[in-house]
This record gives structure tokens, sequence and C-alpha cells, in this order.
């Protein structure tokens, strides 16, 4: 049956979302709220056989856009692939705003952990990137990663929670007055 209205699966998907997090079924109970993302794709026959190519960009209003070009072969694959660089895309910004939002530098340590503790309870398992996927498209993870630097950029958002949780386990640092340059000290790490 023709409606005139192209289907449209972002609004669909978005649609089944508002109803999920509206049930009545869930407790409500929020470890940490974070921004949607929507990653939109295309993807075309490379021109040449064993040649690809993948191109993400990253818009202000939370929409991703990719385009792949890759041999025949590998197109019916490519929804799992945008599927997987959606999943992480998604993690490492709510990764990387919940960072931000935690206040390191403004906030004293306590009040700073307590907001990246979902961050370690709930997120920072779950990356693992091209895990799942075809071992022939594994070599698109290592392009697109090469360009856009996500595995870095994970790394170091980790490692600066983890440098938190440090800090807080050698406690806190002598009271200086305000001006006052702090002195560096050594630490064994273990």
């Amino acid at each position: 049956e023709e409606s005139g209205c192209p289907f449209d699966p972002g609004t669909v998907c978005e649609q089944w979302m508002n109803r999920v997090q509206e049930s009545v079924v869930l407790d409500r109970r929020v470890p940490f709220t974070a921004r949607r993302t929507r990653l939109r794709w295309a993807a075309t026959a490379s021109p040449e056989p064993g040649t690809g190519r993948i191109v993400l960009r990253v818009h202000e209003d939370g929409l991703r856009t990719v385009s792949l070009q890759a041999p025949p072969d590998l197109l019916p694959l490519l929804p799992e692939f945008c599927q997987d660089l959606a999943l992480h895309d998604w993690l490492l910004s709510c990764v990387v705003g919940l960072v931000d939002r935690a206040g390191i530098g403004r906030r004293d340590r306590e009040s700073v952990l307590a907001r990246l503790a979902p961050i370690l309870d709930h997120l920072l398992h779950l990356w693992m990137p091209a895990a799942r996927l075809d071992d022939r498209l594994r070599e698109y993870w290592a392009a697109l990663d090469q360009r856009c630097h996500l595995a870095q950029q994970w790394e170091n958002t980790v490692r600066q929670i983890r440098d938190q949780t440090l800090l807080r386990e050698i406690g806190p640092g002598p009271e200086r007055r305000p001006g006052e340059v702090p002195r560096i000290r050594s630490v064994r790490l273990p």
C-alpha cells in the first residue's frame, strides 16, 4: 500500500525507543543520562576488486554519517559493521560526555568519583570494536581508527578515569594557600 510517505527507519527506531523509555515496567532508577546519537550510512560497490573506503563525518546535532565503498561480496555484511560502529561511537560519546560532566578539577574528588562510577559500573567493559564482526571487516575498523583515533580517545578517557580513582587511593594532597604552586612529589605506582 502506498501512502506517499517514504519509509524512515530512524523515526521508527526513535518511536520505539521512546516507548521503551516510557514503559511502566522500568524502575526509573537511571544510573546516567546520555545524549542520543544517530548513524546514517550509505554503501556502494568498489569500482576495483579488493579495494574499499570508509569516511565518517560527525555533525553537531548527534548525527554521524558514514560513506562506504566495499567489494560486492562484503556489501551484505556492512549493516552489521555499521551497527558495531554506531554502538562504539555512542559508547565513546557517552563516556566522554560523562567525564566532562564529572567536573574533574572543578569539584572535590569524591563528587567527581561519584559521577564517574556509572562509567565504571555500566560502560567500560562494553568497548570491543569489531570483536563480533567478520574478519574481512576488521580492516575497515583499522582504517577508520587510523583516521579518527577512536581507540586512542577511548584509552585516554579510560586512563583519565583510572587516574582519578588512583588519586583517591593515594589520598588528599597537602593543603595549599591560594596561588601557592604545589611541589611535585614522587609516587610509586604498583
